[in-house]
Parts: structure tokens; sequence; C-alpha cells
């Protein structure tokens, strides 16, 4: 529709079935003269970036119309309207390290995030593209309108910026004018890390799990504080702790104290026994934060062990050759049957109390 304000386009050519050519003016319009009656075809030809929305004749054949003239007649129906398509939506998805929002000076482009530009309601994709290695992406060839544009969030990432902000994650609603060029609708996001890994048994006392020999301890109950919040979790059957999808940041790692056990190792020395502070860059992964007990020295040497066999011929005893059995739960118990605790079988079918 010829709305108010909208102009017409000077300098596109125009063509008659006959041969005849001309070019419209600074308004817009154009006119042929002196025909004879019939039916004749009018072309037009226009710059690239533009798409036709209308012509007399409909826009299945976008940008020829047929008009029929009688003997003495004006016809002067025969419009075509135009939109620009030129407007561009971009730019740059972003590591944003310390989560401010802000693009800092060597946070680096995230490749491989697909982005897409659908319609002003958000139903429909209109298309499809892929970040690259630095991180930018474009979408060319708009008309003025409005678009929303999505990324697809990054595993293990959180969502701190985005051009109409984080309030709904991944997706910023845009407003673009005829060849417009809007290389401001970026997204951030933060990598997060990981805190592990191990709590066990260390026999020999030397600060070092022999792997096979020295079990891991269930059950013990660990806590990281730091930049993230507070997170509680509990060692398994094998002794290992994870706490993942922290922000970069600084933590403290704590085991509740075992009884009747003494710290021989943690991550950043036993001088705070039960506790190692941990310092997590962006999308770091540290899977070295372990802690190693032994026997108390208030308590007494004494040990309850050993091992758990698979005793092939039956004739109770341990042969060479016959495999431990790992992975058993043993307990122990007082004279009243009550229980004082748990262990399970190592790689060779060992248990310690």
């Amino acid at each position: 529709v010829q709305d108010v304000g909208e102009p017409g386009l000077a300098g596109a050519t125009v063509t008659l079935s006959t041969g005849a050519t001309t070019t419209t003016d600074s308004d817009g319009y154009y006119s042929f003269g002196d025909l004879a009656a019939g039916t004749y075809t009018v072309t037009v030809t226009v710059p690239s970036g533009w798409v036709a929305t209308y012509d007399a004749d409909g826009t299945g054949t976008p940008g020829a119309s047929s008009a029929t003239v009688a003997a003495g007649a004006i016809g002067d129906t025969i419009d075509f309207g135009y939109q620009e398509q030129t407007a561009i939506v971009g730019d740059r998805v972003w590591r944003d390290d310390n989560g401010d929002g802000v693009q800092d000076s060597g946070e680096v482009g995230l490749s491989g995030v697909v982005v897409e530009v659908r319609n002003a309601d958000g139903t429909t994709v209109l298309a499809t593209a892929t970040t690259d290695a630095n991180g930018f992406y474009q979408f060319a060839n708009l008309s003025a309108g409005t678009y929303v544009v999505t990324a697809v969030q990054p595993a293990s990432h959180v969502p701190t910026f985005d051009a109409d902000g984080i309030t709904v994650p991944n997706l910023a609603s845009v407003v673009l004018a005829a060849g417009q060029a809007r290389n401001d609708v970026d997204f951030g996001y933060q990598p997060l890390g990981s805190i592990g890994d191990l709590v066990w048994l260390d026999l020999d006392e030397n600060g070092a799990q022999m792997t096979g020999v020295e079990p891991g301890l269930s059950g013990v109950v660990v806590t990281a504080t730091g930049t993230g919040g507070t997170f509680t979790t509990t060692t398994d059957a094998n002794g290992n702790y994870l706490f993942n999808s922290l922000p970069p940041g600084t933590y403290t790692i704590a085991v509740t104290p075992i009884p009747g056990l003494e710290a021989t190792h943690d991550f950043d020395g036993i001088g705070t026994a039960d506790l190692a502070v941990v310092v997590l860059g962006p999308g770091e992964n540290k899977l070295s934060v372990d802690f190693g007990y032994n026997i108390g020295s208030n308590l007494s040497d004494a040990q309850v062990g050993d091992r758990v066999w698979l005793d092939v011929d039956g004739d109770g005893q341990q042969d060479s050759g016959e495999p431990g059995l790992a992975g058993l739960t043993v307990q122990l118990r007082d004279g009243a049957s009550v229980l004082i605790g748990t262990q399970t079988t190592g790689s060779n079918g060992e248990y310690l109390f």
C-alpha cells in the first residue's frame, strides 16, 4: 500500500513490451505516450537489495505487470512497490570471563555458536548462522521491521549480556529501519568450571594415594563456599566428590572432620586441616583438590582389616592368583551390634578400619 510519506523511487528503469524504455523521475513517476489500443507488459528494473511488495496484476511475476489500454484512454494505475532489504543485524558472541556483561580486552569470541533471526514474535526462523572463529555473526539483506535474534547457550556457560537485557536470556528483540546496520546485537556468556576430586585413607601417611591399595572414604561431607555461593556434597563409594557449574573465583573447600582420623594431605597443605583454598579460573576444571587421612594420634594404633577374595578352589586359603573382590561393603559393629563404620573394598579387595 502507498502510505503517506512513502517516497517514489527515482532512477528505476521501466521497459514496455514494445521495447520502449524510460526512467522514473525524482518522485518515482513514469509514462509511455502515443500508444495504440491493446495489451502491454510493463517491466521494472530496480537495484539489488529491493524486493517487490506490489504491482498492478499481483507479485506472482514481481516487477512485471500486464496493462490493457483502450483507444484514447489513460492507464495510470500501473504502479510498482518495493521494500529495501539492505538492513543488517550482528555482531558477536563472546566469553565474558569476569561475568560483568562488558566486552573487556582479552575476552575472546565464542566460535560455533548457533544464532537465529526470527520474525517479530519469535515463532518463525528466517535465517540461521554460526559464529566464526572470533565469535562474529551477521544477517544481511533484511527489510525494515522488528526481529528476534536468538543464540543457543553454550554448554557450561551462563548468560551475562544480550542487547535488550538478560531478563529473557539468549534472546534480543531488534527494530531495524530501512538500510540500517545494527552491529551491536551481542551475547555474553561466562564459562563455568568444577572442583574435585578425592578423600582417601592414607595408610602409609605419605600424602599420596596408592591406587588399588589405599581406599577412598565414602560418605564424607564436603562443602564449597565462594564466589558462586555455598554447595554441599558427599563422597561416593570410591571417595570421589565433585562441584561443577561454578563461576570463576576463590572457593574454600571444607571436609567435615572424620572422627578418629587426622589429616595427612590437602590441596594447600595441612596447616589448615580439613580446609583448602582454591582459585578457579574461567572454565577451569580443578580436579586435584584431594584430602588424605590416617588414624588419629589420639587413638590407639589398633586396626582391623584386610581383604575379601575369591576363593576359587574353596579351600579357605588365599592361594596365589586368587583375586580380591572389589566394591563390596564391609561393616564394623561393636559388641551390641551397633554399626560403627562402613568401608568398601578396593580394587584388590582390601579394606581397613
